[in-house]
């Protein structure tokens, strides 16, 4: 059995309209799905909470580390990937693009004809070195009917957005958003502003 640990990961920001909230709670699990599902990270029950200041991820029992990757890819037909006898740019692109050699690629016949196929192999990394760029991409990514920019205008979000919590167990990730940085406090709201707690 692989390790796990859950996920936990929150953007806090200024007031959200409720259709905002609405909107990113409902796309919230298909974008952590379809990250996770890239990076070949098992994972079990998503949960997607919000409120007009913080938007939460749960996601229970994701893999501490990627699977290795063996698989057969093909690659360009054989009068393209070579003139002459002699490799092309078209076969050491795709040796490169899988991280091998054209001497490795083999000559395989199909229905339309001769093509290269090579294997690819990657060692699986740990999910840590992962997902502080892919829960990024997913705070980018969430749609909002309009979004604001602030700061240095790079960045554009439903409302600014004000804090970053994102721990894998007890670890926290090195999660950044423009210039937030995530670490493993939260905040809640009094009348007078927001409190930190731990």
């Amino acid at each position: 059995m692989p390790e796990t640990r859950d996920l936990l990961f929150e953007i806090g920001c200024e007031e959200l309209p409720s259709s905002f909230v609405d909107g990113a709670l409902s796309a919230l699990p298909g974008l952590i799905h379809k990250s996770l599902a890239e990076l070949r990270l098992a994972h079990g029950p998503v949960r997607a909470l919000g409120t007009p200041r913080r938007l939460t991820l749960i996601v229970e029992g994701l893999v501490t580390e990627q699977p290795d990757l063996s698989e057969t890819v093909m690659g360009p037909p054989v009068k393209v990937a070579f003139k002459d006898g002699v490799p092309t740019k078209a076969a050491e692109a795709f040796a490169k693009k899988i991280g091998t050699t054209v001497a490795a690629l083999e000559r395989v016949e199909t229905a339309k004809g001769e093509y290269l196929r090579g294997v690819r192999e990657q060692k699986g990394q740990p999910a840590r070195a992962l997902l502080a760029e892919a829960l990024a991409s997913v705070t980018t990514s969430i749609p909002f009917r309009k979004s604001m920019r602030w700061g240095d205008g790079d960045l554009s979000f439903g409302r600014p957005i004000r804090w970053l919590l994102a721990l894998f167990g007890d670890e926290v990730l090195p999660v950044s958003v423009g210039e937030i940085e995530a670490g493993r406090s939260t905040r809640r709201a009094t009348l007078s502003g927001f409190v930190h707690t731990k």
